[in-house]
């Protein structure tokens, strides 16, 4: 029995229908109206029953079907892709939009074993200036390009 519970699959529906299942705790204060007129609860919990049902498909599947085993986690993607969300939020303000965004795909980047720093040098340029065109230039967002 407990090697069913080391398979992938059966991980990931488990991990899923646990979402649907605080979805639904954390929605229980919001009304439920019905299908004529939907109160603020209405979808949420739709979706999380959804999420629930395909948690229960995915876990029975994996449990029925031999797949993958659960390798241990990897610290170091974990840790540094937390840490360039982390610098994204903590340096957007203070240095602007540019710097944030080369920040978090230079540290992101890093989170790869192979990563080559004239390849992530230049993928962060690329990014920095398709966010500044694209959040600053087309969509109008008040974001500063170079800090306050």
């Amino acid at each position: 029995m407990t090697r069913i519970f080391r398979r992938q699959d059966v991980l990931g529906g488990l991990l899923l229908a646990a979402f649907g299942v605080l979805g639904l705790i954390l929605g229980a204060g919001f009304e439920m109206g019905s299908a004529r007129r939907m109160g603020p609860g209405f979808f949420p919990r739709i979706l999380c029953w959804l999420l629930i049902l395909l948690g229960a498909a995915v876990a029975a599947l994996g449990a029925r079907n031999r797949g993958d085993t659960v390798q241990p986690i990897s610290w170091r993607p974990l840790i540094l892709v937390t840490a360039a969300i982390g610098a994204f939020w903590l340096l957007v303000d203070r240095t602007g939009l540019v710097a944030a965004t080369m920040a978090v795909v230079a540290i992101g980047g890093l989170a790869g074993r192979d990563a080559k720093p004239l390849e992530l040098g230049a993928l962060a340029l690329f990014m920095a200036i398709a966010a500044a065109l694209l959040f600053v230039y087309v969509l109008n967002l008040p974001l500063p390009l170079w800090g306050r």
